[in-house]
């Protein structure tokens, strides 16, 4: 009862219109029709049509306040459905990235593996040609003693 109601006072301006057009037609008859209308050239008639969207399925009974739940459902669908694809495509990037990341890492850590390689031997080599320096010396050093005690 409430749409019908708000249907009849949404229509009430269209209602008025109507009535008055009606007494118009009424009075048409009776006024003179000299110089009233010059030819049918210049007479024009001007229709409005609500815009209404392609997808409305609503009849001339349903309220506006139903109208305006389903237009508002409708356009929270739309968004979630974009929100959705967004969130989708960002997952996609985040994963293509970490993806990248851990190649990247795989890479690093196979450079910082051979670097560290390459100085440990640089530097057991170089420990070791200082041991053998020392022995010789050592050696050298024992020698000199011996001869120091014949």
């Amino acid at each position: 009862m409430g749409d019908t109601y708000e249907r009849i006072i949404e229509n009430k301006e269209v209602n008025a219109t109507m009535s008055k057009l009606t007494i118009l037609a009424d009075l048409n008859a009776v006024l003179p029709q000299q110089g009233s209308i010059a030819s049918d050239k210049e007479v024009y008639l001007f229709l409005v049509k609500p815009n209404e969207e392609l997808d409305d399925e609503g009849d001339s009974w349903e309220g506006s306040l139903k109208r305006i739940i389903r237009v508002v459902e409708r356009k929270s669908r739309a968004i979630e459905q974009r929100l959705d694809k967004k969130t989708d495509a960002l997952q996609a990037s985040i994963e293509d990235m970490s993806k990248k990341e851990i190649v990247g890492n795989r890479l690093m850590r196979a450079h910082i593996d051979q670097s560290v390689r390459g100085q440990s031997e640089k530097v057991r080599n170089d420990v070791k040609e200082r041991i053998s320096k020392m022995e010789s010396r050592i050696d050298d050093v024992l020698v000199a003693i011996n001869e120091l005690r014949r």
